[in-house]
C-alpha cells in the first residue's frame, strides 16, 4: 500500500499533529483499498465503509445534544 507508507512519513503524521499517529498506534486506523482515486471513491464504497463511522458520530452528537437540552433547555432565536 504505496499511500499508506508515504502518510506514515509525513510530518502531518509522524509529529502527530491530528492525533492520527495515537489512534494508528493504538489500532483504530483502519486502511481499506477502493478503486478510484483520493476523491474518486464511489459511492457503494463510500457506504459501505465511511457510513457506518459517521451513523456511530451522529448517534453520539445526538446524545449530546440531548443532554445538554435537559441541562440547558432547547435553543433559542434571539430577535432583534
Amino acid at each position: 500500500m504505496f499511500y499508506n507508507l508515504f502518510m506514515q512519513k509525513t510530518t502531518l503524521y509522524t509529529e502527530d499533529w491530528i492525533g492520527l499517529k495515537t489512534l494508528d498506534d493504538a489500532g483504530k486506523v483502519h486502511y481499506i483499498n477502493v478503486s478510484g482515486g483520493h476523491l474518486g471513491i464511489s459511492n457503494d464504497d463510500m457506504k459501505k465503509h465511511v457510513v457506518p463511522f459517521l451513523k456511530d458520530q451522529a448517534s453520539m452528537a445526538d446524545s449530546i445534544r440531548s443532554s445538554y437540552v435537559e441541562v440547558h433547555g432547547p435553543h433559542r432565536k434571539v430577535q432583534f
